[in-house]
């Protein structure tokens, strides 16, 4: 499972409370969501050439759990 950040996917926790610690962030303005990420699949419009990432949204973390990442 990851943490979201307006479709953003951080790939652990260490770097998402790396981010989080960054002055400029204001955790109580902060939205998270716990997904899962599918392994990529080959594209059907471009016959394989791209890929396309499935994710699918698990639920929404509470402003505590925020503050404790």
């Amino acid at each position: 499972m990851d943490r979201t950040l307006d479709g953003y996917v951080f790939s652990d926790m260490a770097h998402a409370r790396q981010w989080l610690s960054q002055g400029f962030v204001r955790r109580a303005e902060i939205q998270l969501e716990e997904v899962t990420v599918e392994p990529p699949k080959r594209c059907p419009r471009c016959d394989g050439a791209g890929h396309l990432d499935v994710v699918r949204f698990l639920r929404k973390l509470t402003p505590q759990e925020i503050a404790d990442i």
